[in-house]
């Protein structure tokens, strides 16, 4: 069994307020949720206005299929996340 993770800060710079933020962040939970069927958690940075930080996590029984499915997370987030991705961290360990 594998297990694949993906963490991605997140920079928005025209939010004034948390609550800017957070709309920005919805939105891409929301979109995420609806294409995959998977929950994209905020894990870090909730109290700064600006930048944020999700993450997503999948179970699979080979590495090849975690790896295309989590190249394919990837690549929806960076084509519908209209803000600036500061960083994208990947994980891949064995069980």
């Amino acid at each position: 069994m594998y297990v694949a993770a993906v963490q991605i800060e997140i920079r928005v710079p025209w939010a004034k307020s948390l609550k800017d933020k957070r709309m920005v962040m919805r939105s891409l939970k929301d979109k995420f949720l609806k294409r995959f069927k998977i929950q994209l958690t905020e894990v870090g940075l909730q109290d700064v206005k600006n930048r944020g930080m999700v993450a997503f996590v999948l179970v699979s029984a080979s590495q090849k299929s975690a790896l295309d499915i989590q190249g394919k997370m990837i690549d929806f987030f960076l084509e519908n996340c209209p803000e600036e991705i500061v960083e994208i961290s990947r994980y891949l360990d064995k069980y």
